[in-house]
């Protein structure tokens, strides 16, 4: 299993770490990827990570699709990542592929303004609900799992964003066994 964290400046810190320590946990083959020119990206709180990776390698020769591509949140990260248009591209290819795309707190507005979210149930940061052009707005759920797509509202509920794709590439066995060892449930 190949994933991707994609990370612009202004990211939520703890909606890419914790996706990244957790899908690395499972044995999960995981990189994140800056959008900008850069390796160092700062986070919102001025938590600077280097990436694994800049945008300009992610399938640069069109290879494999990834499994997963993963939007972590955040202003104005999630801002930042909609600029990207290789991004914006690859989102498109790997949703229409039947690939996993999972988004939290902000970045679920970047499907919505790509128009992927017409035909499923989704859930972003509480106050950007009525942007969210989704079939059905969960507004009582935290994480939302429908087909090809995990919507979760923030950075409290990364854990179970994390696992929710754990859970969706390996197996709900998987997740509620990396759950108990990081003593989560």
């Amino acid at each position: 299993m190949k994933a991707a964290v994609f990370l612009a400046d202004g990211f939520e810190e703890i909606e890419a770490i914790t996706p990244l320590d957790l899908l690395r946990r499972a044995e999960i083959d995981v990189t994140s990827f800056s959008v900008q020119e850069k390796h160092d990206v700062t986070g919102r709180h001025n938590i600077i990570i280097r990436a694994d990776a800049l945008i300009t390698e992610f399938r640069k020769n069109n290879d494999t699709l990834y499994d997963c591509l993963i939007l972590p949140g955040g202003i104005p990260g999630a801002d930042n990542l909609k600029k990207c248009s290789k991004l914006l591209s690859e989102i498109k290819i790997h949703f229409q592929a039947g690939k996993l795309i999972a988004a939290i707190c902000a970045a679920p507005l970047i499907l919505s303004d790509l128009d992927l979210l017409s035909e499923f149930r989704a859930v972003c940061y509480p106050a950007d609900m009525d942007k969210l052009k989704a079939h059905i707005v969960s507004g009582n759920e935290k994480t939302v799992i429908d087909r090809n797509l995990i919507t979760s509202a923030g950075a409290g509920t990364a854990v179970d964003f994390s696992l929710a794709i754990i859970s969706s590439l390996l197996g709900r066995q998987v997740s509620d066994k990396l759950s108990r060892k990081i003593i989560y449930a």
